[in-house]
Protein backbone atom coordinates (compact mmCIF):
# COMPACT_ATOMS: atom_id res chain seq x y z
CA UNK A 1 0.00 0.00 0.00
CA UNK A 2 1.41 3.46 -0.73
CA UNK A 3 -0.11 6.78 -1.16
CA UNK A 4 2.32 6.99 -4.76
CA UNK A 5 1.87 4.81 -7.43
CA UNK A 6 5.55 2.77 -7.17
CA UNK A 7 5.32 -0.58 -5.51
CA UNK A 8 9.03 -0.46 -4.58
CA UNK A 9 8.31 2.27 -1.85
CA UNK A 10 4.85 0.95 -0.99
CA UNK A 11 4.45 0.26 2.51
CA UNK A 12 4.45 -3.56 4.05
CA UNK A 13 2.44 -4.47 6.64
CA UNK A 14 2.47 -7.62 8.26
CA UNK A 15 -1.47 -6.86 8.58
CA UNK A 16 -1.41 -7.12 4.82
CA UNK A 17 -0.71 -10.82 4.65
CA UNK A 18 -3.41 -13.02 4.48
CA UNK A 19 -4.00 -16.66 3.22
CA UNK A 20 -4.65 -17.68 -0.83
CA UNK A 21 -7.90 -18.74 0.33
CA UNK A 22 -9.03 -15.68 1.59
CA UNK A 23 -8.79 -13.50 -1.29
CA UNK A 24 -9.99 -10.48 0.70
CA UNK A 25 -8.34 -8.39 3.07
CA UNK A 26 -9.80 -5.63 5.16
CA UNK A 27 -6.94 -2.38 5.75
CA UNK A 28 -8.19 0.33 7.52
CA UNK A 29 -7.45 3.74 6.15
CA UNK A 30 -7.27 6.43 8.39
CA UNK A 31 -6.36 9.61 6.15
CA UNK A 32 -8.13 10.78 2.84
CA UNK A 33 -6.48 10.83 -0.02
CA UNK A 34 -5.07 8.35 -3.29
CA UNK A 35 -4.04 4.85 -2.48
CA UNK A 36 -2.23 2.03 -4.33
CA UNK A 37 -2.35 -1.86 -4.15
CA UNK A 38 -0.42 -4.47 -5.15
CA UNK A 39 -0.30 -8.13 -5.04
CA UNK A 40 2.23 -11.05 -5.45
CA UNK A 41 2.07 -14.24 -4.44
CA UNK A 42 4.68 -15.76 -1.89
CA UNK A 43 5.44 -18.97 -0.32
CA UNK A 44 4.19 -18.22 3.10
CA UNK A 45 3.74 -15.40 5.69
CA UNK A 46 7.82 -14.44 6.63
CA UNK A 47 9.47 -11.72 5.38
CA UNK A 48 12.17 -12.20 2.97
CA UNK A 49 10.67 -15.97 1.38
CA UNK A 50 10.24 -16.20 -2.07
CA UNK A 51 7.69 -14.16 -4.23
CA UNK A 52 6.61 -12.90 -7.55
CA UNK A 53 7.11 -9.93 -8.86
CA UNK A 54 4.13 -7.30 -7.91
CA UNK A 55 1.02 -7.19 -9.96
CA UNK A 56 -0.19 -4.29 -11.69
CA UNK A 57 -1.50 -1.13 -9.16
CA UNK A 58 -4.96 -0.68 -8.22
CA UNK A 59 -6.15 3.05 -7.21
CA UNK A 60 -8.78 4.20 -4.81
CA UNK A 61 -10.01 7.62 -3.82
CA UNK A 62 -10.54 7.36 0.00
CA UNK A 63 -12.34 9.69 1.97
CA UNK A 64 -12.20 9.22 5.41
CA UNK A 65 -15.16 10.04 7.96
CA UNK A 66 -14.33 10.65 11.48
CA UNK A 67 -16.36 8.76 14.20
CA UNK A 68 -19.09 10.67 15.97
CA UNK A 69 -18.94 12.84 18.68
CA UNK A 70 -20.10 10.52 21.43
CA UNK A 71 -22.92 11.29 23.88
CA UNK A 72 -24.85 11.13 27.11
CA UNK A 73 -21.28 11.40 29.08
CA UNK A 74 -21.58 11.49 32.65
CA UNK A 75 -19.13 10.76 35.79
CA UNK A 76 -20.33 9.95 39.04
CA UNK A 77 -18.93 8.97 42.62
CA UNK A 78 -18.07 5.25 42.45
CA UNK A 79 -19.09 3.95 46.16
CA UNK A 80 -17.73 0.20 45.50
CA UNK A 81 -14.05 1.93 45.12
CA UNK A 82 -12.48 4.23 47.44
CA UNK A 83 -11.12 7.93 45.53
CA UNK A 84 -12.80 6.12 42.10
CA UNK A 85 -15.49 7.92 39.76
CA UNK A 86 -16.98 6.26 36.99
CA UNK A 87 -17.38 7.72 33.49
CA UNK A 88 -20.10 6.38 31.01
CA UNK A 89 -21.46 7.42 28.07
CA UNK A 90 -23.83 6.19 25.20
CA UNK A 91 -23.22 3.81 22.29
CA UNK A 92 -22.40 5.43 18.87
CA UNK A 93 -20.87 2.16 17.07
CA UNK A 94 -17.23 3.85 17.26
CA UNK A 95 -14.75 0.64 17.10
CA UNK A 96 -13.44 2.53 20.71
CA UNK A 97 -13.32 5.63 22.57
CA UNK A 98 -10.55 7.61 23.82
CA UNK A 99 -11.14 8.83 27.60
CA UNK A 100 -9.39 12.40 29.03
CA UNK A 101 -9.37 14.35 32.15
CA UNK A 102 -7.77 17.17 33.15
CA UNK A 103 -8.22 19.75 36.21
CA UNK A 104 -9.44 22.86 34.01
CA UNK A 105 -11.67 23.06 31.34
CA UNK A 106 -9.42 22.67 28.35
CA UNK A 107 -9.56 19.23 26.60
CA UNK A 108 -6.09 20.25 24.33
CA UNK A 109 -4.10 19.92 27.64
CA UNK A 110 -6.18 16.98 28.80
CA UNK A 111 -4.37 13.48 30.15
CA UNK A 112 -5.58 10.69 27.81
CA UNK A 113 -6.27 8.14 30.05
CA UNK A 114 -7.26 5.30 28.23
CA UNK A 115 -7.80 4.18 25.18
CA UNK A 116 -10.98 1.78 25.79
CA UNK A 117 -12.64 -0.86 23.21
CA UNK A 118 -16.50 -1.19 23.24
CA UNK A 119 -17.73 -4.57 24.37
CA UNK A 120 -21.31 -3.71 24.98
CA UNK A 121 -20.78 -1.59 28.21
CA UNK A 122 -19.88 1.71 28.06
CA UNK A 123 -18.46 2.73 31.39
CA UNK A 124 -15.22 3.14 32.68
CA UNK A 125 -13.19 3.85 36.34
CA UNK A 126 -10.67 6.19 36.45
CA UNK A 127 -8.73 6.39 40.03
CA UNK A 128 -7.97 9.81 41.33
CA UNK A 129 -5.44 10.48 44.16
CA UNK A 130 -6.14 14.55 44.88
CA UNK A 131 -9.53 16.65 45.84
CA UNK A 132 -10.73 18.93 43.47
CA UNK A 133 -12.63 19.91 40.13
CA UNK A 134 -12.08 17.50 36.96
CA UNK A 135 -13.25 17.76 33.83
CA UNK A 136 -13.69 14.74 31.52
CA UNK A 137 -14.33 14.92 27.81
CA UNK A 138 -14.72 11.42 25.55
CA UNK A 139 -13.98 10.68 21.58
CA UNK A 140 -15.15 7.88 19.18
CA UNK A 141 -12.08 6.15 17.63
CA UNK A 142 -11.34 4.20 14.67
CA UNK A 143 -8.48 2.37 16.62
CA UNK A 144 -5.96 2.08 20.24
CA UNK A 145 -2.67 3.27 18.12
CA UNK A 146 -1.71 7.52 18.06
CA UNK A 147 -2.30 6.95 14.34
CA UNK A 148 -6.10 6.41 14.97
CA UNK A 149 -8.86 8.28 13.54
CA UNK A 150 -10.91 10.21 16.24
CA UNK A 151 -14.13 12.48 16.72
CA UNK A 152 -13.69 15.69 17.92
CA UNK A 153 -14.04 15.99 21.94
CA UNK A 154 -16.79 15.80 23.49
CA UNK A 155 -18.35 18.60 25.82
CA UNK A 156 -16.71 18.42 28.78
CA UNK A 157 -18.43 17.34 32.24
CA UNK A 158 -16.93 18.38 35.56
CA UNK A 159 -17.14 16.60 38.74
CA UNK A 160 -16.52 17.96 42.14
CA UNK A 161 -14.12 15.31 43.76
CA UNK A 162 -13.56 14.88 47.42
CA UNK A 163 -10.69 12.49 47.76
CA UNK A 164 -11.57 10.09 50.76
CA UNK A 165 -7.98 9.36 53.01
CA UNK A 166 -7.84 6.36 55.47
CA UNK A 167 -7.45 7.51 58.82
Amino acid sequence: MNKEDNAEDAVFEDAVWFLAEQKQKDIQLYQSGKYYFWIKAADGTERGMESSDFGEAVSYDFTYQSPAVPKGLTVTDFKKMRNTVLINWEDDDSNGYWIYYNTEDNPETATLCTMYATSGYFGWFIHLNKSGKYYFWIKGADGFSEYSGTSDFSESVSFDFKLDKLL
